[in-house]
């Protein structure tokens, strides 16, 4: 039954990282810059997709006996918080937030 459940959750989780993925692929066109301003945030969620799916991926692969268990197995933990770092960095990157952050802080400030 485990098996299953491994199954679902790299499914699910792999769909979300699709979805965010293309989501901010899309926000690409409305930047402008450097290589690294209009497509960073893209570049930290692939990278982020890749290391939390490591873990999920890792499960499935023990459950059809294909991975065996190593010595490796708390690297995929840390792994997978990287990746967390990195799509949450990404993310509020791709939302622009230090600039909504700045104007809200303008607007309050002001006398």
């Amino acid at each position: 039954m485990t098996g299953v459940a491994h199954w679902i959750t790299a499914v699910v989780v792999g769909a979300i990282q699709i979805a965010v993925n293309v989501y901010v692929w899309r926000m690409t066109k409305s930047r402008s810059g450097s290589c690294w301003n209009v497509y960073g945030p893209f570049y930290l969620t692939i990278t982020a997709s890749i290391l939390i799916m490591g873990d999920p991926v890792r499960f499935v692969l023990h459950d059809e006996k294909i991975w065996q268990p190593t010595d490796v197995e708390d690297y995929f933990h840390v792994m997978s918080y990287i990746g967390l770092t990195f799509l949450t960095i990404g993310t509020l990157w791709n939302a622009n937030i230090c600039l909504q952050i700045q104007k809200i802080l303008a607007k309050y400030t002001r006398a």
